[in-house]
């Protein structure tokens, strides 16, 4: 049998991990022959010894096939080799979409279901000027900052999402739109059967994913009892770097923040530079920064470019650029439908 489906086949039985299959194959040399061997201590295993009987990996291949799905085994060239590095790496990715193998240079951006507004925006602000810098930005396609971390990934380049189910049980399901724009400009990730469901299992393995094929990770808002502060965890414990944005320390969302923060865990972060200055070798040149200006005109563009970094109102901007007020309002209406400007309290305007 070819190996790679040999492989599925032993991911399959039941108790049956990542660990334990590996440590068969690097006994005894391959998926084909661990399949094959009669080892004396599973003697007594009735999963082992019935192992033939097992078929569900047949349908779990036959959907892999209708949905253009790729199977990665970690043998293989194009398996992420950040994530090979780690103890408990999975045997099998599916994958939809690319892999790159500058994707080992990715960061990820995760944080609370729960969100706040400032962290939303502040995750999709994050996606945003990373991927610009030729980041690719992994995180997990969850509700709230995974959402707005690959949402504003998508602006300007690449974002892997590294989903807790299988990939025939996408979730969440309003997400199903945004999973097929990562698969055409990056990748969705699980090491689950098609089928399988999420669950409180699933999630937290997922983590160690998400950490593990990335450079650092950057926390944006999470209390302390979290999905996302169990990443931080993991990522510490394979040695990645970590930040987290600080937060009101009147927000219980904000507390695992200020907690990695003040034990030392992870860097304070404000700005993707200060995730970009962290990595002198990030890159092996200096890579410029690619903008897609998404449709804009000649005069948007113009007029963005003398457009100031803070909040701006009305009166200024009409000083700035020296346009009256009615062409000024055609502009601002254009770009804030483009999401590039947005209004904020007291009639001011600000770049996204």
């Amino acid at each position: 049998m070819d190996q790679v489906h040999t492989l599925c086949r032993l991911m399959h039985l039941p108790g049956f991990g990542p660990v334990k299959i590996k440590r068969l194959i690097e006994r005894f040399g391959s998926p084909n022959d661990a399949f094959l061997a009669e080892p004396e201590e599973f003697q007594s295993n009735p999963v082992w010894m019935d192992r033939k009987k097992f078929t569900s990996w047949e349908n779990d291949l036959r959907l892999v096939e209708e949905a253009d799905i790729t199977l990665i085994p970690y043998f293989a060239p194009n398996y992420p080799a950040r994530l090979r590095g780690i103890n408990d790496a999975p045997m099998l990715l599916y994958v939809k979409g690319t892999l790159l193998s500058t994707d080992n240079q990715c960061i990820a951006i995760i944080g609370t279901r729960f969100a706040t507004p400032y962290g939303m925006e502040t995750a999709e602000s994050f996606g945003q000027n990373l991927a610009r810098a030729q980041v690719c930005v992994t995180s997990g396609l969850a509700r709230g900052i995974d959402t707005a971390a690959h949402k504003g990934a998508l602006r300007y380049g690449r974002t892997i999402a590294v989903i807790g189910s299988g990939l025939g049980e996408l979730y969440p399901p309003e997400n199903r739109a945004l999973a097929n724009s990562i698969a055409e400009n990056g990748a969705i990730i699980s090491e689950y059967p098609m089928l399988t469901p999420p669950s409180k299992l699933t999630f937290p393995q997922r983590n160690r994913i998400v950490s593990g094929m990335s450079r650092g990770v950057l926390l944006i808002e999470a209390p302390e009892k979290s999905g996302a502060m169990i990443t931080m965890d993991l990522a510490h414990q394979q040695g990645k770097t970590c930040w987290a944005l600080p937060g009101r320390v009147d927000f219980p969302s904000f507390e695992g923040n200020h907690s990695l923060i003040k034990k030392g865990k992870a860097k304070l972060a404000t700005k993707a530079g200060d995730v970009l200055d962290g990595y002198d070798d990030l890159f092996s040149q200096n890579l410029p920064v690619k903008v897609k200006h998404l449709g804009l005109t000649e005069q948007e563009q113009q007029f963005l470019s003398k457009f100031p970094a803070g909040s701006v109102m009305m009166d200024e901007l009409c000083r700035l650029t020296q346009l009256p007020v009615a062409k000024i309002s055609v502009l601002l209406m254009g770009l804030v439908f483009k999401n590039i400007i947005k209004e904020v309290p007291g009639q001011r305007y600000q770049k996204r």
